[in-house]
């Protein structure tokens, strides 16, 4: 049962809206209901939800209504409506990035607290993949987020319609200006304003470094003007009580020791040691090896038998390299100009973690890999893979790698 059709027999506490909003929730709700598109609708979405995602588009039918479709195929692959059940972490993420969750600000909004001037990113990189980062960072958080939420608004008797984060820039040096971990911040809020609209609330931020204003301008690149604007640097007690009261702080921020809670919150942070690193950890005999040369790439041809089936890769390189997977639909066709783009060239730091990821694909035929080196000025790529195909009957077969010398001669334009 979803959100929509249970809250008949529930409270849906909604924010304060003017009638022409009101009139545009109702008419928001009935186009959801008519579409063939959402029948399958989250159990958390209710009418609150439909707001969330209609206000972020301004209240523009067309425009929600697609965030929206996105959203639910987001979440079916991020299995959002179970992962607070199925979901559970490395031990590194649990243990460096745990979720800091304590007290509330002074809008009764739950509040978590983020302590990112001591996290280890590179050895945060040596030890966890992307799609593990993003799952806990993201999808369970916010998981957890919305049931706070939902929590704290039916014992207020009115919508908390946000979160706050204390994000403690302390330790924030130059040499924390890692490439891997600005990227991975700018994805995180994109995947925040995609996905879960008008919950963040606030960020606060505290102890910022000299340097934070290069670091917010690489981080806040791609973002909506509304999420720059929930920033606020705070440089003084009375400031970050603004925001939170002092009886809901931690102690390390001003708050009381004595409050028992406070003393079984754990933060994020600590150097992450070395025996943790999955490259220590990787079986080699797995994995398939190419040489991509200087101002070259290579082809790796993946055959689908069967619409509905997965494509999963993992690759591991010595240098970055670039990434794409296309849909051939004749092997006369040889250039991956000519081919459907599936997953755009991007690329990918495989040289600090390995690259883990999956594709669905829509159609049989012939799906090609690309690795690209054509911007390898000094260094060719050795690149070490695995790919398998996993069939709608769940048989899972490993792909055979073609030869180096062919995969090589595959070099696309």
């Amino acid at each position: 049962m979803s959100g929509l059709e249970k809250q008949e027999a529930d409270v849906v506490l909604l924010p304060d809206m003017n009638s022409e909003q009101q009139a545009a929730l109702a008419k928001f709700k009935e186009n959801v209901f008519t579409s063939s598109t959402m029948a399958r609708f989250p159990p958390k979405y209710d009418d609150y939800a439909l707001w969330r995602f209609l206000s972020a588009r301004d209240f523009n039918q067309a425009d929600a209504m697609e965030m929206l479709r996105d959203n639910l195929k987001w979440r079916k692959e991020h299995r959002a409506d179970k992962v607070l059940e199925e979901y559970t972490p490395p031990e590194v993420l649990s243990q460096f990035m745990p979720p800091g969750w304590f007290g509330h600000d002074v809008n009764g909004n739950p509040v978590r607290y983020e302590r990112s001037g001591i996290i280890d990113f590179p050895g945060l990189f040596r030890s966890a993949r992307k799609e593990d980062i993003i799952q806990w960072r993201v999808v369970h958080m916010m998981e957890e987020a919305l049931d706070r939420l939902d929590a704290a608004s039916r014992a207020a008797g009115r919508r908390v319609d946000g979160l706050t984060f204390v994000l403690d820039l302390q330790g924030f040096g130059p040499s924390k200006v890692y490439r891997p971990a600005i990227t991975l911040l700018q994805e995180i809020f994109a995947q925040l304003e995609a996905n879960y609209p008008q919950v963040l609330k606030k960020v606060v931020i505290v102890n910022p470094p000299a340097i934070f204003p290069l670091v917010f301008g690489l981080v806040s690149k791609f973002m909506h003007e509304r999420t720059r604007n929930k920033f606020h640097i705070v440089k003084s007690q009375a400031a970050l009580e603004s925001h939170i009261p002092h009886d809901q702080l931690l102690p390390q921020y001003g708050g009381e020791p004595s409050i028992p809670s406070a003393a079984e919150v754990k933060l994020s942070g600590g150097d992450i040691p070395k025996s943790m690193y999955l490259a220590a950890r990787m079986s080699s005999d797995n994995l398939h090896k190419l040489n991509v040369g200087r101002f070259s790439s290579a082809q790796v041809p993946v055959t689908v038998a069967d619409a509905g089936s997965v494509i999963r890769w993992e690759i591991a390189t010595d240098y970055p390299v670039t990434f794409g997977l296309f849909f051939r639909g004749s092997e006369d066709i040889t250039s991956v100009s000519q081919m459907e783009t599936l997953v755009p060239s991007h690329t990918i730091q495989s040289n600090v973690v390995p690259e883990l990821g999956g594709h669905e694909c829509k159609k049989a035929g012939q799906y090609v890999l690309l690795l690209d080196n054509s911007y390898g000025l000094l260094h060719s790529k050795d690149v070490r893979y695995h790919l398998t195909v996993a069939s709608p009957s769940g048989e899972i077969r490993d792909v055979t790698p073609p030869s180096e010398t062919a995969a090589a001669a595959a070099s696309s334009s």
